[in-house]
C-alpha cells in the first residue's frame, strides 16, 4: 500500500480486500482522519499493526484478517472499540496477533480461515481447540 493514499484525506470507506497486497500497512494512513470503515483482509501484509492508526476517531470498522501481521493490536486500536460509537468489527487473526479487544477472531483450519465472534473479552486459543465448549460461536465472514 503506497503511502500517497493519505492524500485521500476524504475518504472515509476503503477496502483492500483480496488485492495480493505486500509489504505494511503505512502510518501515513493515520492522518486519514475521516476514515470510518477500513478492510485489509485476505492479502500477504506483514509488520506489525501501526499504533498510529489509534488516531482516526472516526473509525467504528477494521478487519486485519488473512494477513501474515506480527505482534499485539496496539492498545490505541484497542481504546476505539471502548467508545459508544464503536458497534461493528474488529477483526484479526488471533493465532498471529495477540488482540485482547476484538471481537472476531479467525484461525486456520485445514487450509481454511474460520473466524467466531468472541462472546467474552477471556477468549483464548485454547477455547477453540475445545469443540462444543469455550465462549466463541460461528461466524460467516462471507
Amino acid at each position: 500500500i503506497p503511502p500517497e493514499v493519505a492524500l485521500l484525506s476524504d475518504l472515509s470507506d476503503i477496502s483492500f480486500y483480496e488485492n495480493k497486497l505486500r509489504g505494511t500497512i503505512p502510518i501515513e494512513m493515520s492522518t486519514m482522519r475521516n476514515l470510518v470503515h477500513v478492510d485489509f483482509r485476505f492479502n500477504y501484509l506483514t509488520g506489525t499493526i501501526p499504533h498510529e492508526l489509534g488516531k482516526l476517531t472516526k473509525l467504528t470498522y477494521l478487519s486485519l484478517a488473512g494477513n501474515d501481521f506480527t505482534g499485539d493490536v496496539p492498545a490505541t486500536i484497542c481504546k476505539l472499540t471502548e467508545q459508544e460509537k464503536w458497534t461493528t468489527n474488529l477483526v484479526a487473526d488471533c493465532e498471529e496477533v495477540v488482540c485482547t479487544c476484538c471481537n472476531i477472531c479467525c484461525y486456520e483450519s485445514g487450509g481454511n480461515q474460520n473466524c467466531e465472534t468472541v462472546e467474552d473479552s477471556n477468549w483464548s486459543e485454547d477455547d477453540e481447540e475445545e469443540e462444543g465448549t469455550g465462549n466463541v460461536e460461528d461466524e460467516d465472514m462471507s
